[in-house]
């Protein structure tokens, strides 16, 4: 994947995608997922569907969130609840989905897309610290790690 090429997404990567949406208001270079796969439809639902579509009208059976949506959303607003506590300013297309790029030499250049920079964090009583952030979506709720 060094060179950029490889367009393939997985079940994980989209949901990160969607987290980094609703949570930033963009993915890299902008990019917004705003939806996840549905559940799937009953054959009765299928056949409304079909029926609603051969008469021109909308189609109102577009499948259940999935539970990993539901959670998702959950998981946002957590964020959104630890950022005030930490007092981490996320200004969505300002401060967020930074990209960087470093010259080194001739042929030598790094790029990469920061998800929240610049912002400071305070932590219970210390003084702000400048921070850069990294998000990531958990699996499990319970998760500790990269935790403070």
């Amino acid at each position: 994947y060094i060179d950029g090429t490889i367009q393939w997404c997985s079940d994980s990567m989209l949901k990160g995608k969607y987290f980094e949406t609703l949570f930033l208001g963009s993915g890299r270079d902008g990019e917004m997922t705003l939806d996840l796969p549905r559940k799937k439809l009953t054959k009765r639902q299928e056949q409304e569907n079909i029926i609603a579509e051969f008469e021109g009208k909308p189609i109102l059976n577009k499948g259940g969130e999935t539970i990993d949506q539901e959670r998702i959303r959950e998981q946002v607003l957590r964020g959104e609840q630890r950022a005030r506590e930490l007092k981490i300013d996320i200004i969505k297309n300002g401060n967020t989905q930074v990209k960087i790029l470093k010259k080194f030499s001739n042929n030598i250049m790094l790029s990469c897309n920061i998800d929240i920079f610049p912002t400071s964090v305070t932590i219970g009583n210390s003084k702000p610290s400048l921070a850069i952030i990294d998000i990531k979506l958990t699996s499990d709720l319970n998760a500790k790690a990269g935790y403070t």
